[in-house]
């Protein structure tokens, strides 16, 4: 079983309050984590639109922090989470 590393994400509103409010549908304006696998990670729920910091406890490896819609009013970040003590 893989060991789960703490991780602090932290990030700067990820899309304007224009955004948030008149080109998101649904639960596209709140921030989400997904896996390389495809997997969402459960991470609350906090609008795209103010900033977030968060510590998770994560398994190794790549995963993608995003907020709002896909193209230029959204925002996508990768996100490498390591073990360091190995």
């Amino acid at each position: 079983m893989m060991q789960l590393v703490l991780h602090q994400i932290e990030a700067n509103a990820g899309i304007s309050n224009t955004t948030f409010h008149r080109r998101c549908q649904g639960r596209q304006g709140y921030w989400w984590l997904k896996s390389s696998s495809g997997e969402f990670v459960k991470i609350g729920s906090h609008r795209g639109d103010q900033s977030l910091k968060l510590d998770l406890d994560l398994t190794p490896g790549v995963y993608t922090l995003g907020c709002g819609p896909s193209g230029k009013h959204g925002h996508r970040e990768m996100i490498e989470v390591v073990d360091v003590g190995k």
